[in-house]
């Protein structure tokens, strides 16, 4: 099993929305496990994270719903099999855990920013769509304590706002939210969004 070693990895630049770019690959292409034998697939923070009433049910929803997919995937390219794994992690925990938002959220925003990079506008909305609800829930909710999280988890909702072009009154709430967190690459990032917003030349570092 492969694993992707971010803090090893030189910075290349950092996105408004939060979003890092990496000199010589891409994490979120690694963010995913998935077992060889079983199919099995989750976030790496939670793929073995599992209790045994969790595997029966991990098992029988692979079995019913899943393997028959994956099965049919022989002639699919990388990128589809990629989201494919994307798609069956955010299945599972949705089945085995769906209370938890934060994670499918981000599972969700994961897959934005992979479809943006290969200028797939259509699933990237449709994967826009979905992070907005999971991460409003997580906002609204108060389900996440930690000023980091909750303000990465506010930047990203204020931005994919902004994308969908919709319920814009609510980004002024969001930012001040991710204003909270006062580490210099989130108010970087806060910065160049803002300035974005108000029309003003900003450059993402």
């Amino acid at each position: 099993m492969k694993k992707f070693r971010k803090h090893t990895m030189e910075v290349r630049g950092v996105h408004m929305d939060g979003k890092v770019d990496y000199v010589g690959g891409n994490p979120l292409w690694h963010e995913v496990y998935s077992c060889p034998s079983c199919h099995y697939s989750n976030h790496y923070l939670s793929f073995f994270q599992i209790n045994a009433g969790n595997r029966e049910l991990i098992q029988k929803t692979l079995k019913k719903e899943q393997l028959p997919v994956i099965q049919s995937s022989n002639k699919k390219s990388p990128f589809d099999l990629l989201v494919q794994r994307y798609l069956q992690a955010i299945h599972l925990n949705e089945v085995i855990d769906p209370g938890k938002y934060i994670r499918i959220g981000t599972l969700w925003l994961n897959l934005y920013w992979l479809s943006r990079e290969t200028e797939d506008d259509r699933f990237a909305k449709y994967c826009a769509q979905r992070a907005v609800k999971k991460f409003r829930v997580v906002l609204d909710a108060g389900q996440v304590s930690d000023v980091a999280d909750r303000g990465y988890a506010a930047l990203a909702l204020a931005n994919l706002l902004e994308y969908l072009e919709m319920d814009q009154e609510d980004i002024p709430e969001y930012c001040a939210i991710a204003a909270e967190c006062k580490e210099e690459k989130m108010q970087k990032c806060l910065k160049a969004f803002l300035a974005m917003l108000n029309g003003e030349e900003e450059t993402e570092e």
